[in-house]
């Protein structure tokens, strides 16, 4: 039997391409509108998260918990919050709503709580999102801290190693010292 994949619809597979490509990306950046309440308000997002746009939010985070640390927010010490404000950020970029939230951490968590006390926080997060468009977010934070675990080891074995250098160095100086030291004493003599 062959290794060959079987083409049951008997087409003979295409190489990709650029315009493929292109074509397809076009198609993560265009939004559709969800009819939220029964008033007839409209949210417009993105069906498709784009990893252009995951990886704004991952920046965004990113600046976000630095600033939080600088100024004892609290953003980080609870798990639960800390997932709910990753999936805040999802609704700011991910729908016609990020124009209007700001980019000054405290505003964003002031407006976080009034979507979750209006209800609009778990009807964008449950019924407009899919699933599997907010499991890309997690997936892409968890490789972001995976890769920054990884470079943090690396650092470690190589800031070990250079000890490590810097210790044979100490002894190869120290016997070079004795051994002109030794020279010396026998020139004097």
């Amino acid at each position: 039997m062959s290794n060959k994949n079987k083409n049951t619809s008997k087409q003979k597979p295409k190489n990709l391409t650029i315009t493929k490509i292109k074509n397809e990306a076009v198609k993560t950046r265009k939004m559709e509108e969800y009819i939220i309440n029964s008033d007839g308000d409209i949210i417009k997002f993105y069906p498709t998260f784009p990893q252009g746009k995951i990886d704004e939010l991952l920046e965004e985070l990113r600046k976000d918990i630095i600033y939080a640390n600088d100024n004892d927010i609290e953003l980080t010490h609870d798990d639960n919050f800390f997932i709910s404000y990753i999936m805040f950020l999802s609704v700011k970029h991910f729908t016609s709503l990020k124009n209007s939230i700001s980019d000054k951490l405290e505003n964003k968590i002031q407006i976080f709580e009034h979507m979750k006390d209006s209800g609009y926080f778990n009807i964008i997060v449950d019924e407009v999102f899919l699933p599997s468009e907010l499991s890309k977010v997690i997936e892409s934070l968890s490789k972001v801290l995976g890769t920054q675990r990884f470079m943090e080891q690396i650092e470690t074995k190589s800031n070990d190693y250079l000890e490590t250098l810097k210790f044979r160095n100490q002894q190869l100086m120290d016997d070079l010292d004795n051994q002109i030291e030794e020279k010396e004493g026998k020139l004097k003599n």
